[in-house]
């Protein structure tokens, strides 16, 4: 499952460093440099009960970041969404939270339309956010503003939030990839990354999906220098999934078609 993400003026959307807070003017109708995305967009908006019981069973120790992809229900529901997001970084910055990453999306298969990766000190935290007043009142907006979403918790363990987020930073040239990946499916994730991008950070997941319609294991970060350098990890990855031609060969072949 991956997600190509152009990343450019869309800092202003990250949390300033000192505060460590969203800032309450966060726009989460985001335009701007757009994204391209290919997952399977889930038929419910909202986590349900037994899903969050199952996630209060896990493992409190570490802070997480929670995965969201958002589908809007058209103009009415980007504005909806965009009055529940107002109410939502209050609700976020008062039990700790962060924004890690914003960004919207280019030509998705699956209409997509936003991507954000939001921290928590814990998953206590997010549990306690939905028993704030404000926040359960503004949810209407949410249901009304989302025709699909994914929700998903990883855990920060080896970077902090600040540190997640400074390193996503990239210029209006760069690509970033989010891919939700299999644990059987990371060593080779891990050597595509290797050799077509740069891996940016991994996370492991830290419970089952609050909204999803699969299950993933983690959540992986990998910045391109272009599109023309995403096009040929793309190239590579094809190759070695059809396992038609060796990994180094198709780049081989590709920077001497470049030079």
């Amino acid at each position: 499952m991956r997600v190509w993400i152009v990343r450019g003026h869309l800092a202003s959307f990250r949390l300033g460093e000192r505060t460590g807070t969203i800032p309450a003017e966060t726009d989460f109708n985001t335009d701007g440099p757009r994204t391209h995305m290919t997952l399977t967009p889930t038929i419910e908006v909202n986590a349900s009960a037994a899903s969050l019981e199952g996630f209060a069973t896990w493992s409190d120790e570490h802070p997480i970041v929670m995965v969201n992809f958002l589908r809007y229900a058209g103009d009415e529901g980007r504005e909806a969404y965009g009055r529940y997001g107002q109410v939502a970084a209050q609700s976020i910055a008062a039990v700790g939270g962060s924004l890690v990453y914003l960004a919207p999306v280019i030509d998705s298969p699956d209409s997509w339309e936003s991507v954000a990766l939001v921290h928590y000190p814990r998953p206590s935290a997010y549990l306690e956010m939905q028993k704030d007043p404000n926040y359960s009142a503004a949810i209407p907006d949410r249901t009304a503003g989302l025709a699909a979403r994914l929700l998903y918790p990883f855990a920060l363990v080896d970077i902090t939030a600040q540190e997640a987020a400074d390193s996503a930073q990239a210029d209006l040239q760069q690509v970033l990839a989010v891919e939700l990946i299999r644990r059987n499916e990371s060593e080779r994730s891990d050597a595509m990354s290797a050799v077509a991008g740069e891996l940016v950070f991994r996370l492991a997941a830290n419970g089952p999906g609050l909204v999803a319609d699969d299950r993933w294991d983690e959540l992986q970060v990998v910045r391109y220098r272009s599109v023309e350098h995403w096009q040929e990890g793309e190239q590579v990855r094809s190759a070695a999934e059809d396992g038609a031609q060796d990994v180094m060969s198709v780049l081989a072949g590709n920077r001497s078609e470049e030079s």
